[in-house]
């Protein structure tokens, strides 16, 4: 069984660090990636620290995705344009909330 185990978590690893997945969601503190239809989150509160993906996988349930230093800085930089493009997404619609708000007194 932990062999099989092992294969799959092979599997969606490599799915995540070839930039074989799609993203699902992303907020502040987490990113989700859907694979063959199975999501997986990341969290990315400290994205900003290269290589502490590793320590942030959530981990719900036997596909704990060990990941090596290298292959933490690896995803790293696929995943950090998409997070990027949405935080500044994101302060931009602050900013326009807080002009809007601003005018209004």
């Amino acid at each position: 069984m932990k062999k099989q185990i092992k294969k799959v978590q092979d599997y969606f690893k490599n799915k995540m660090l070839s930039n074989d997945f799609e993203v699902e969601n992303i907020d502040e503190y987490v990113i989700s990636l859907k694979i063959d239809g199975y999501l997986f989150s990341i969290w990315i509160g400290n994205l900003n620290i290269e290589g502490s993906i590793n320590q942030h996988f959530m981990r719900y349930n036997f596909l704990d995705l060990k990941i090596t230093i290298e292959e933490s800085i690896l995803l790293h930089k696929i995943i950090f344009p998409a997070v990027k493009i949405f935080r500044k997404d994101n302060l931009q619609k602050k900013i326009s909330e807080f002009e809007k708000m601003k005018n209004a007194l």
